[in-house]
């Protein structure tokens, strides 16, 4: 990780990308609820950070060879509390972003070719806390796997793209 984030910042320390984390975020008014590091635009050199905040909005941060840039992704009406990054769908070129939120929604958002952001609610349900990517059943993409937050009826949804729609199943209620 250490060695990842030294990438956004051509060798500036953890505590430094922190910092400039931090000041971009509360510059919107606004406490970090998770972040999360990948290579999300191609135009920009190296890994990007995303992060979820307590003002309901998703931004992305980049070092750009002297100074940070940030980039507004969306806004939801409740926290945006987790997100991953991972290559979804072969609709489009590169990693996608997914974000999920206290209101239930679950968002998997893009830059498209002009360099704009492209955000597609693929669930919306019960108040969620929790998001993983990975490739469990049997067929081909990976699914995401979002964990509901009620309070004594946990779960997990399983969320895929099956080549045309956005299709969700709930793999558990606990």
């Amino acid at each position: 990780l250490v060695a990842q984030n030294a990438t956004i910042a051509k060798n500036a320390g953890w505590c430094d990308i922190y910092m400039k984390v931090a000041t971009t975020v509360n510059y919107f008014g606004s406490t970090i609820i998770g972040s999360i590091f990948g290579e999300i635009d191609s135009s920009n050199p190296g890994v990007e950070a995303v992060v979820t905040t307590f003002n309901y909005t998703a931004l992305m941060i980049w070092w750009d060879n002297d100074h940070w840039n940030s980039s507004f992704m969306f806004q939801d009406s409740h926290n945006v509390r987790k997100a991953v990054v991972a290559d979804l769908t072969d609709e489009h070129e590169g990693n996608e972003v997914v974000c999920i939120s206290k209101s239930g929604n679950t968002t998997v958002s893009w830059v498209d070719e002009e360099g704009n952001w492209t955000n597609v609610v693929v669930y919306d349900g019960d108040p969620l806390a929790r998001v993983a990517v990975g490739d469990v059943d049997p067929a081909p993409g990976l699914e995401i796997y979002v964990g509901r937050d009620i309070q004594d009826e946990g779960g997990v949804i399983g969320i895929k793209w099956d080549g045309t729609n956005w299709v969700n199943k709930t793999i558990f209620i606990d």
